[in-house]
């Protein structure tokens, strides 16, 4: 016969899944959040943000709050969200994330980087680019002064800023970014 499709792989496991997970409450976690991520990478938001919520409640009943894996939920559950269209959400969650992990692992820490970086983006999607500019310049002189002007953790931020600032039409102020 014929080999299903990874659509159909997925579909057929996120239904076994939904009919009832037989295992550990943590299994299950792991089982959902790989799904929501997987979801994402082939761009289908709703089924994504289905899995990843509850992943995340389950992180959070099982680990607490501020566990890495639960943080990382959190930031999963922000990326299903923008890519949904519901910024508002993203906004919250990603706000949420930046601040427990900048608590919990650290400002240096790549989850946080990660957090900062993506709530900044959500803040241009949203038009507010008077938030988003100060977060990106932090974000940037962290990253150059952790790794170099020239890491991609770097030039990310740098990127990132660019584009705001050319987009504000502040092309010479991009340049010395």
């Amino acid at each position: 016969g014929r080999e299903p499709t990874v659509r159909e792989a997925v579909e057929a496991l996120a239904t076994q899944v939904r009919t009832g997970f037989d295992g550990p409450p943590q299994v299950e976690a792991h089982v959902r959040a790989i799904l929501g991520r997987i979801q994402l990478a082939l761009g289908h938001a709703a089924e994504a943000r289905e899995h990843l919520a509850l992943a995340l409640a389950l992180w959070e009943r099982e680990l607490g709050a501020e566990h890495p894996d639960t943080l990382r939920a959190l930031n999963d559950c922000a990326r299903a969200a923008a890519m949904a269209g519901d910024l508002q959400a993203a906004e919250g969650l990603l706000r949420r994330s930046a601040e427990a992990c900048t608590r919990v692992l650290g400002p240096d820490h790549l989850r946080t980087f990660t957090a900062r970086n993506n709530l900044a983006q959500v803040l241009v999607e949203l038009r507010r680019d008077a938030e988003a500019e100060p977060l990106l310049r932090e974000i940037l002189a962290s990253q150059r002064r952790l790794h170099g002007e020239r890491h991609p953790f770097a030039l990310v931020p740098a990127h990132n800023l660019g584009a705001l600032l050319v987009n504000s039409n502040q092309v010479d102020a991009a340049f010395e970014a």
